[in-house]
């Protein structure tokens, strides 16, 4: 029997001994029941707690098959941030939660005490020690985010919730100790094609990493990790096109770029680079919206305009849906299933609304005018040609 240690999440193998076939599931089932009672409930019958919504909730994520499966590395991120929920509001009642609660989260994370007592719970350990610090920004936000998502599947599932709204992520920090240039990796300013390319065309005269960093998050949308990742052997020039090969959380997708921008990429490559060279150092994925940031102040863009990595990935992801792509082209291409693609990237303004408005009336208008004329699409596309061609 293999299954992970519900503290530490570090994989544990244990013999079971002989038994007939028809015994087996009754016999895993009741050994695992002893390792871990709370983790046996699949359903959201009987949850009460926010231990029982965590639990629920990330075996659901367990349950994705296929395109919809979530990495081992996102797995084991959620499953930290749930283990901090647990021990911190795992007890309170999920009809009691109150904004406090996730406060109360914050502060705990950020006092060093937490911290060294997680620490001293893991058997394998999990990055540098922290000596007298608590738990940084990045983490504690992220731990809320977790929280949010965890609160939107129990609304979904009809969970018996507060009726006021609750709003984990409300409680987030941007400082850690006094320090007021933390950077939420997160924040909500998305920029404009404009904006992002002015901030390159003055990053691209030092022809640097952040240049080069910048450029292939816009032109592909990957994530912050994906594109620290790439390897100059995941840009591929084929018959019918170039194209980036990104490795994130949904597995591995391969996103077309312009014969434009294939180019421009390269121009970052140097002649000793070999196709298996990474094209930023190790660590860059996790550093690059500091870096982008620090370059915008530089740069002299104000506080509220600027941005991360994550918001070049939304200008892309915005740019592909105002275009008309088929959601399902969309999804493939930046690494969503559909139902993620409409509900995170693609929803629907008042100017939305009017622009499909006005789209389907002059529409209509089109259509009687060529009706009144007694012509046909074709037609009046081979008269517009004509017309066309004349003028050249």
């Amino acid at each position: 029997m293999a299954y992970a240690d519900p503290t530490t999440g570090r994989r544990i193998f244990r013999e079971l001994g002989r038994a007939p076939a028809s015994a087996i599931p009754e016999r895993l089932l009741a050994e695992f029941a002893r390792i871990d009672p709370e983790a046996m409930a699949t359903d959201t019958g009987g949850v009460r707690t926010v231990t029982d919504l965590l639990r629920v909730w990330y075996a659901s994520l367990e349950g994705r098959s296929g395109e919809a499966a979530l990495a081992t590395a996102t797995m084991n991120m959620y499953r930290q941030h749930c283990v901090h929920l647990r021990d911190l509001i795992g007890h309170a009642r999920l009809k009691d939660l109150r904004q406090l609660h996730f406060e109360q989260v914050r502060d705990r994370m950020i006092h060093p005490d937490y911290r060294a007592a997680r620490e001293a719970a893991r058997t394998t350990p999990l990055g540098p020690k922290a000596g007298d610090n608590g738990y940084g920004a990045r983490t504690i936000n992220q731990t809320l985010s977790v929280a949010q998502i965890a609160l939107a599947y129990a609304e979904k599932a009809g969970l018996d919730l507060p009726t006021r709204t609750l709003d984990p992520r409300a409680a987030r920090i941007t400082a850690k100790r006094g320090k007021k240039d933390t950077l939420d990796r997160y924040r909500a300013y998305t920029p404009t094609d404009q904006e992002v390319d002015t901030f390159y065309a003055g990053l691209r005269k030092r022809s640097g990493a952040v240049a080069h960093f910048v450029y292939v998050a816009w032109k592909t949308g990957g994530r912050a990790g994906e594109v620290g990742a790439l390897r100059w052997a995941d840009v591929v020039d084929e018959p019918d096109g170039a194209y980036v090969t990104l490795d994130g959380k949904t597995g591995r997708r391969r996103v077309a770029i312009s014969p434009e921008v294939y180019a421009e990429v390269l121009r970052f490559r140097r002649t000793s680079d070999r196709p298996e060279d990474r094209m930023f150092s190790a660590t860059y994925g996790r550093r690059a919206s500091a870096h982008i940031v620090r370059a915008l102040k530089l740069q002299g863009v104000p506080d509220g305009q600027q941005w991360t990595a994550h918001g070049l990935r939304r200008r892309w992801c915005k740019n592909l849906i105002e275009a008309g792509v088929p959601v399902s082209v969309y999804a493939d291409q930046a690494g969503h299933s559909a139902a993620v693609a409409l509900e995170h990237y693609a929803r629907v303004s008042d100017r939305d609304r009017r622009a499909a408005a006005v789209r389907v009336n002059a529409h209509e208008d089109i259509h009687q005018w060529l009706a009144d004329k007694g012509l046909s699409v074709a037609e009046a596309i081979g008269i517009l040609q004509a017309h066309l061609d004349g003028r050249e």
